[in-house]
C-alpha cells in the first residue's frame, strides 16, 4: 500500500473539544493517515477514543460512520458535542463503554474495520513534571 509522503496537515480543520489532561498527539494524526480504508470500508469503531479526533478525521475524509467507544463519559460527552461542531453528528456517535465490554453490546460483523491508538502510560504511574 503507498499512503504516499506524510503529511501533519491531515488534521487541518477538524475541530475538537479538548481537555488540559486530553489533547490530541501526533499520534492521533498518524493513525488516520495509516488508517485509510480500502474501498470496502463502510463503518468503522475506535476503541478508546477520547474527545474523537481521529474518528472525526475518518469520518470527514473518507466518508465513513464511525463509533467511538471510550470509558470516560466526559470525554464521551466532549465527543460527542464535537462531532456537532463537526458537522457529521449523523456519522459518528460515541459511546461510554468499557472496551472490554464491547462484545456484550456489539457483534463483530458490524463493522468494516477496528482502529485504536491505546493510551501509552498508566494512571497514577511515575512522576509528574
Amino acid at each position: 500500500m503507498n499512503l504516499g509522503r506524510f503529511s501533519s496537515e491531515i488534521l487541518r480543520g477538524i475541530k475538537t473539544i479538548d481537555t488540559p489532561h486530553h489533547k490530541p498527539t501526533h499520534a492521533s494524526a498518524f493513525l488516520v493517515w495509516y488508517s485509510k480504508p480500502t474501498s470496502d470500508v463502510r463503518t468503522v469503531v475506535e476503541l478508546g477514543s477520547g474527545t474523537g479526533i481521529v474518528a472525526f478525521a475518518l469520518a470527514k475524509l473518507y466518508n465513513l460512520t464511525v463509533e467511538g467507544i471510550e470509558i470516560q463519559g466526559e470525554l464521551v460527552e466532549l465527543a460527542n458535542l464535537g462531532a456537532k461542531l463537526n458537522e457529521i453528528d449523523d456519522k459518528v456517535r460515541f459511546r461510554n463503554l468499557d472496551v472490554r465490554d464491547v462484545k456484550d453490546f456489539y457483534k463483530p460483523e458490524m463493522f468494516d474495520m477496528v482502529v485504536s491508538n491505546f493510551p501509552f502510560h498508566l494512571s497514577g504511574k511515575g512522576k509528574e513534571s
